[in-house]
């Protein structure tokens, strides 16, 4: 299977998508990353958007890849696709992460009108809202109403925003960390050692985080490949 994930606007989570929701899901995938900004020498493969003839190879020679299509390589991607029809057509999942910021929800719906345009069925296609504050939670039927007109899949399960986003570092990682920290924070207290026990205490914080973090990753993957 091929899995394409891709926005028009920047900062909607394509990345984290691609590597920590569907890479610990499906393990015997490559992720191929499509961009020129805001590489960071983790991909498997970095290739451009005008790279369309090994994007191609790429898509052709393997059977099971994420594409993670940086913003400002969409464009040249798309407009490649006209070239290389199939380089569209042998995708079969599309995922639009969006988000609660206004200028990325029109974004989001330009990434599925530009995909509808070029022919793409609408079952293919998949609006993921991410990063969503609590205080914002209300505003999912909103952002995604539009796309339902279309018959378009929106995801029910959204990703709330959460502290990890800034920490950094895989969630899939730190929620399958067997370390008992709990247990490591109460010997450190114990012996009056209170600082190295905030510490400790502070990595079992953030791996509960992950752990729940990464059970709402699972729903959503669940929901797309169902």
């Amino acid at each position: 299977m091929k899995i394409a994930v891709l926005n028009y606007s920047g900062n909607v989570g394509k990345t984290t998508i691609a590597r920590d929701l569907l890479k610990p899901n499906l393990t015997d995938y490559e992720i191929i990353t499509i961009d020129t900004v805001n590489a960071d020498g983790q991909e498997t493969m970095l290739l451009k958007g005008e790279d369309d003839r090994q994007i191609y190879v790429e898509l052709l020679v393997q059977d099971n890849v994420i594409l993670d299509i940086g913003s400002s390589n969409l464009e040249a991607y798309l407009k490649n696709s006209q070239k290389h029809r199939d380089l569209l057509g042998i995708v079969d999942k599309f995922i639009i992460p969006t988000t609660t910021d206004k200028k990325q929800q029109a974004d989001s719906l330009k990434t599925a009108a530009d995909l509808l345009d070029f022919g793409i069925d609408t079952q293919k296609i998949f609006v993921l809202v991410n990063n969503v504050e609590t205080d914002k939670e209300n505003l999912i039927s909103e952002i995604t109403a539009p796309y339902k007109k279309f018959k378009i899949n929106t995801v029910k399960s959204f990703i709330p925003r959460h502290e990890l986003y800034d920490i950094g570092g895989l969630v899939s990682v730190r929620a399958s960390d067997e370390t008992d920290y709990r247990a490591l924070m109460e010997e450190e207290r114990k012996n009056g050692n209170m600082n190295k026990a905030r510490e400790l205490a502070n990595m079992f914080v953030l791996q509960q985080t992950a752990i729940t973090m990464n059970d709402r990753y699972t729903q959503i993957f669940n929901e797309i490949f169902r």
